[in-house]
C-alpha cells in the first residue's frame, strides 16, 4: 500500500467509470473492489512499475542498477534510473528499499582477473623508471603504461 500512498498518506485512484446511475444493474461496490485488486496484484507482480509510475516512467528496469563487470562504476545511463528511483522514494517517503547485490562470476572473474594483471603490470613498469631514476612515485591508478618507444 506504501507504493500508492503520495507523500502526505493519501491514495488518489482515478477510476474510469461508464454507465448510468438509473439502471438497477449498475453498482460502484464491484467496480471499486475490482480496480483494488488489480492495484494490489500489479503492485506485488511489478512494484517497480508501479514505483516508475510515480516518476514519470521507469518501469522493471528500475529494479535492478547495472555495474561494470569487476568494478563499482556504473554502466552508461544507470545515474539516470538512479535518479528516477530517488524521485520515486521522495514522493513516498514510507516506502523501503531493500537492495541486494549480484554478482556474475564469468564477467567478473575475467575483468577482476585483467584489473589484477594490469595493476602488477604497472607496478613492475613503475620499479623499472625509479631504478632508472626516472618518473617520481606515482599511484598505480593515476599510472599510464607507455610503450618502451616513447
Amino acid at each position: 500500500m506504501a507504493l500508492l500512498k503520495d507523500s502526505e498518506g493519501r491514495i488518489q485512484l482515478d477510476v474510469p467509470l461508464s454507465g448510468r446511475l438509473d439502471d438497477p444493474k449498475f453498482s460502484l461496490g464491484p467496480i471499486i473492489l475490482k480496480v483494488v485488486v488489480n492495484i494490489i496484484i500489479k503492485a506485488a507482480t511489478s512494484p517497480f512499475k508501479l514505483l516508475g509510475s510515480l516518476v514519470g516512467g521507469g518501469g522493471d528496469e528500475l529494479s535492478f542498477i547495472e555495474f561494470q563487470p569487476g568494478a563499482t562504476n556504473l554502466v552508461d545511463g544507470e545515474v539516470g534510473k538512479l535518479g528516477k528511483l530517488t524521485a520515486a522514494l521522495a514522493k513516498g517517503p514510507s516506502l523501503n528499499l531493500e537492495i541486494e547485490a549480484a554478482v556474475d562470476p564469468i564477467r567478473d572473474r575475467a575483468a577482476l582477473a585483467q584489473q589484477k594483471l594490469s595493476d602488477q603490470l604497472k607496478a613492475r613498469r613503475l620499479q623499472e623508471l625509479s631504478a632508472k631514476g626516472g618518473r617520481p612515485a606515482v599511484s598505480l591508478e593515476n599510472f599510464q603504461i607507455q610503450p618502451r618507444g616513447t
